[in-house]
């Protein structure tokens, strides 16, 4: 696989990297409080962090990486990610970063660390501490130096202005408006009491809304974050009927390989695809269907979803197309009226050679699994067309668009939910229970024990 030359590293969500908005404002860069060589880490939680995240960056073997998920990740994002799957994601930041000279620190606004890689690239580390519980970090946020831009400062009015925005537009577009309520009040009574009066920038806040609303209706799909530039509002997203592609977006996709990642054939036929999002476009379905006709004679089928976070539900029904030989209805969107607003079905026609009807399918998953992925999940499930192997999922069922709300505050707010046509329900907090429950760095292996045991049945 060809690694894009940064990515964003354990934050809320893989499809973060590959459809959502960048998280930087395009503002004036304030005075630095930059340290000499010999003291770049300032005595601090974030600097602690910072020292050893470099160093197990700049390091080998796993025990660096166990230490400091142990020592300085948080909790909550233990329980997201398992450490036998953020293993070989450093894995990968080590082979794309390392090794890492720091040059700079920058703990005006938030708390960046500014390096050059063995590659000669300047990048900026943006180390989000977490809120909840002191020292420990939620994320680490990796981008060109040049691309990180400092949080716009605010004032007592702005939280003000920006938290009412926000409850404002989650009444109107949340998908459940009784819990949409829920989540206002308490925001609005949070900022009544002071809550917010240490968020000094538009960075802090958001961060510090998102978790209180999250609080409320555990969606771990909702979100308030800062844009590179004001996003369109709701009303004005409504109004325009052809949104531009971002040609930007579209020319990562490409060097991504529209997120498919690996595919081949196992011995005993058993063929094997990894892909972590499900980006819809011409090119990704090129994509999709040259790798699905490769694998279109395979006596068994391996599905990997462990890191795929989720995407566009057109591309889950194109892709699942290839799996099914007549027209299956997979599921529905139904908006915060109750109303089916999209059918999702497979398609009569598809370009290559779709898999035989009776090959068995093992759809490998994750905590990490999320969203969409978990659809195909739940689809092929409730179908009993696949057998998932792995462990429980995230529990995300509710498509999401991202609005502005004020200046470049936007929401990522879930406005729709799926239903399944056989169960009519979907997964949403609870995730999708494995047909075989096994740890996720085990799921490869079982399912080809089980795979090659089908294959051979079919022949």
């Amino acid at each position: 696989m060809n690694r894009a030359p940064f990515r964003l590293l354990v934050v809320s969500g893989s499809a973060l990297l590959l459809t959502g908005a960048a998280i930087a404002a395009p503002l004036a860069m304030p005075a630095w409080a930059e340290r000499p060589a010999a003291d770049l880490y300032p005595d601090s939680r974030e600097g602690r962090c910072a020292r050893a995240f470099v160093e197990m960056v700049n390091g080998k073997g796993d025990d660096l990486i166990r230490t400091f998920e142990s020592e300085f990740r948080s909790d909550a994002q233990k329980k997201k990610v398992p450490i036998d799957q953020r293993i070989p994601r450093v894995e990968g930041v080590r082979n794309d970063f390392a090794p890492l000279t720091v040059t700079r620190v920058a703990t005006t606004d938030e708390f960046v660390v500014f390096a050059t890689t063995g590659k000669g690239d300047d990048i900026a580390m943006l180390f989000q501490m977490s809120p909840q519980q002191q020292g420990a970090v939620d994320g680490i946020e990796i981008m060109p130096a040049k691309e990180y831009q400092a949080p716009t400062r605010i004032d007592a009015a702005a939280r003000t202005e920006i938290v009412n925005a926000v409850c404002a537009t989650l009444e109107k577009e949340y998908v459940y408006p009784d819990v949409a309520k829920k989540m206002a009040d308490h925001a609005r009574q949070r900022l009544k009491d002071g809550a917010y009066q240490d968020a000094l920038n538009e960075r802090a806040l958001a961060a510090a809304l998102a978790s209180d609303l999250r609080s409320v209706s555990h969606d771990k799909h909702l979100d308030v974050r800062t844009t590179r530039e004001p996003m369109p509002t709701a009303e004005q997203q409504r109004a325009t009927d052809d949104p531009q592609p971002d040609p930007d977006m579209a020319a990562m996709m490409a060097r991504e390989n529209y997120a498919f990642r690996e595919v081949k054939r196992l011995e005993g036929n058993i063929g094997y695809l990894k892909f972590d999002n499900f980006v819809d476009s011409p090119e990704a379905r090129q994509t999709a269907a040259a790798a699905m006709t490769f694998l279109s004679h395979s006596d068994a089928l391996i599905v990997d979803l462990r890191e795929n976070g989720g995407g566009d539900p057109h591309m889950i029904a194109f892709l699942t197309s290839f799996l099914f030989d007549s027209k299956t209805h997979l599921n529905d969107m139904v908006d915060r009226d109750g109303k089916v607003v999209e059918e999702y079905w497979t398609e009569s026609d598809v370009p290559g050679r779709r898999l035989a009807a009776d090959t068995p399918i093992y759809v490998l998953t994750s905590g990490f699994t999320f969203s969409g992925a978990e659809e195909f999940c739940y689809n092929l499930q409730n179908l009993h067309r696949a057998t998932i192997v792995g462990e429980t999922t995230g529990g995300g069922a509710h498509p999401v668009k991202v609005v502005g709300v004020r200046g470049t505050v936007a929401l990522r707010v879930p406005f729709m939910r799926a239903c399944n046509p056989i169960s009519k329900k979907n997964w949403e907090g609870v995730g999708i229970t494995p047909d075989i429950a096994t740890p996720s760095s085990d799921a490869l292996e079982k399912a080809l024990g089980e795979a090659r045991k089908s294959g051979r049945r079919r022949r």
